[in-house]
């Protein structure tokens, strides 16, 4: 993993990374098969006039979870966008101190977002409500990927400050 031009040795497979990558393949499943949901919404409509209405909300639910599953995986692999226009310019060991810095401020809002994320996960479970779809999904399990997700990019970005501290020690 290339964390600001700093190569990340590679790291014995956890648990957790067998997780991450299992949510990676859950993410591209998700993708290929709404691919096939939505081609098959657009010839039933234009060639039966029938169209199958149920894709577009798995297609909306999928696109959720897509973005949340595979963060966590996209941050494990450094593939995230950054715009380093000024930050290259600056000394290694600036760049790996202001790397931990973003990690923790990163870290601190996820937790915020779990938090919330699983009280209201709670409150909508006891709640007893559904998404306003043709479907009508209960809401806590469109709600309940947020908390996990975030739950992983916790996970991972805490692994990354450890990892960027070990660099800093060594003074790399």
């Amino acid at each position: 993993m290339n964390l600001g031009g700093v190569q990340q040795p590679a790291e014995r497979k956890t648990l957790f990374d067998r997780c991450l990558g299992f949510t990676c393949i859950m993410a591209m499943a998700m993708i290929f098969l709404t691919m096939l949901f939505l081609c098959a919404h657009v010839f039933m409509r234009y060639v039966f006039s029938k169209p199958l209405n149920w894709t577009i909300d798995v297609s909306s639910i999928f696109l959720l979870f897509i973005t949340i599953l595979a963060a966590a995986w996209l941050q494990k692999s450094d593939g995230h966008v950054a715009v380093d226009l000024i930050f290259s310019h600056l000394k290694p060991k600036s760049q790996l101190k202001l790397h931990i810095f973003n990690a923790i401020i990163c870290s601190i809002t996820f937790l915020i977002v779990i938090v919330f994320g699983i009280k209201e996960t709670i409150t909508v479970h006891r709640m007893d409500l559904y998404a306003d779809m043709p479907l009508e999904p209960p809401k806590w399990i469109l709600i309940v990927v947020i908390p996990i997700g975030f739950l992983m990019l916790l996970i991972q970005y805490l692994r990354r400050i450890r990892f960027l501290k070990q660099q800093l020690d060594r003074g790399d």
